[in-house]
């Protein structure tokens, strides 16, 4: 799997590639910590995830109530089909935010929250 961030109009961005499974867990939290150690807000890209396990869904769902604890959110972005299938199935839609684009992800936060 491929992790990459990037940083736009102040926002965090974390943008993984292929199988998101146990084996990538401890990178991608890593890359959570880091980025969030800055911003309370961070949009995972999950566009080109391939598929993801129940430890990576933990991990988001960590990265979730950490930046909620800090008064901040973990938005998901561009969702695959197949990953947004199993986010259905497991009922997680319902906890995140979960916007169609990254673009759509980033202009609710520069419109919505980060602003109040």
């Amino acid at each position: 799997m491929e992790v990459t961030s990037k940083i736009v109009d102040g926002i965090p961005i974390l943008i993984l590639e292929g199988r998101f499974d146990s084996y990538e867990v401890q990178r991608v939290s890593e890359s959570v910590l880091q980025m969030m150690s800055e911003m309370k807000y961070l949009v995972v890209n999950l566009q080109a995830t391939t598929f993801i396990d129940s430890s990576a869904l933990s991990c988001l769902v960590q990265a979730m109530k950490r930046a909620r604890l800090q008064q901040g959110d973990v938005i998901l972005a561009a969702m695959s089909e197949t990953v947004a299938t199993i986010f259905e199935l497991t009922r997680l839609n319902i906890a995140f935010t979960i916007y169609s684009t990254e673009a759509e992800a980033i202009q609710a936060l520069q419109n919505g929250v980060m602003n109040k």
